[in-house]
């Protein structure tokens, strides 16, 4: 890949970017993927339940795309959650 100067220039992967993320930051797609897990829910059912798009979700997952609160709010109805257990490492339910 190159940019508009024709330097070439290698991908961000999703793990630059977790190397990136201030200590003590929520891992709000750790949590989501476990959750999506726990509700043995694959990324299209939970998509399909909350509205929010396959890719949208798999980004959250990754960390590399930052959800907003309406976005949360879809996906702690779709899985019948408070909104605190995307913000806890160990989160009480």
């Amino acid at each position: 890949m190159n940019d508009a100067a024709g330097t070439s220039i290698a991908p961000v992967t999703a793990a630059d970017i977790a190397q990136h993320v201030p200590h003590g930051a929520p891992r709000i797609g750790r949590a989501l993927r476990r959750l999506r897990k726990d509700a043995k829910l694959s990324l299209r059912q939970l998509a399909a339940l909350s509205g929010v798009s396959v890719g949208m979700l798999s980004g959250i997952e990754r960390d590399i795309a930052n959800p907003s609160l309406k976005t949360l709010t879809k996906l702690r109805h779709a899985l019948k959650m408070p909104l605190n257990v995307f913000f806890e490492d160990h989160p009480v339910v």
